[in-house]
This record gives structure tokens, sequence and C-alpha cells, in this order.
């Protein structure tokens, strides 16, 4: 029974990193967001400008990246952060954060008992303030949460 249990994580952890592995860099300073993240080939990018612009990555139902780029009206990382913390927990179906940085957050949100996760990552570049997240409309599970948290982590 343990050789099964550890020979089913093994396969899990393969097809995980396969995933990513599937990832390339993206660019987004074509679409006037100084960043790269890494996105599947041929992902479909569409920007919708206004107040706020929103630009979407896709590339099918497991990958939906939304960036919301504005003014800059804050340095401090961590303050923009728990600003974004306090928008998702007044969410009423929001359940747990499962992991918390300096620069974002994992959350679960509950409805019916079904389970939903999610993510936010800020970066604040030149004078911009970058707010990245899983699409709101989509239902991802906590590795495709994760995969996509991941993804857009800026390079230091």
């Amino acid at each position: 029974m343990r050789n099964l249990l550890l020979l089913s994580s093994l396969f899990c952890l393969l097809i995980s990193c396969s995933k990513q592995n599937n990832l390339k860099p993206l660019d987004l300073r074509s679409y006037g967001a100084e960043v790269t993240i890494m996105a599947p080939e041929n992902s479909e990018v569409k920007k919708v400008e206004g107040f706020i612009t929103d630009i979407t990555v896709r590339k099918d139902s497991t990958y939906e990246i939304q960036i919301f780029l504005s003014e800059k009206t804050n340095d401090d990382i961590a303050a923009v952060t728990k600003g974004q913390l306090e928008l998702v927990k007044e969410n009423p179906f929001f359940s747990k954060i499962l992991k918390e940085e300096t620069d974002g957050f994992l959350y679960e949100n509950q409805l019916d008992g079904a389970s939903n996760f999610g993510f936010r990552r800020i970066v604040l570049s030149g004078n911009q303030e970058i707010i990245f997240q899983n699409a709101l409309l989509g239902t991802y599970s906590k590795e495709q949460a994760e995969s996509m948290y991941e993804a857009v982590k800026q390079k230091k």
C-alpha cells in the first residue's frame, strides 16, 4: 500500500512538472505591462483599456490569468497585498488562505461543499501597480491555482 501511494505521488509530481515545463516566457511589454510571465505556448492575449487596463492571458480552461494595470498609488507592496487580501476575504464563499507572501497569496473559496482555488500576486513596477489573479469566471483546482501563481512570479 505504501509503495502504491509513493508511486501515485511520484506520478502526480511528474505530471505537474511536465505541465510547468510546457510554459514559456511571455513578455507583456507590448500590452503595456512591464513584466514577463510564464504561459503556455500560443496563449491567447486580450487587452481591454479603461481606467484600469485588463489583460487576459488564456490557453484553455486550466490556464486563464487576468492582469490589472493601474497607476501606482502606494510604494508599499505589503500594504497593496493586504488590501487585495481584504477584498478576497469579503467574498461570502471565502474559506481560507493557503499561502501568504509579501507580494501575493493563494486562497480557497467553498460553495456547496465544492472548493475553488484562486490567487493574487502584486508587482509594483515603475509607476504601475500590476495585479495578477485567476480569471474570476473559471473554476480551478489547487494545483492549477498554484501553477498560475508561480507562473506570474517575477524573477529578482
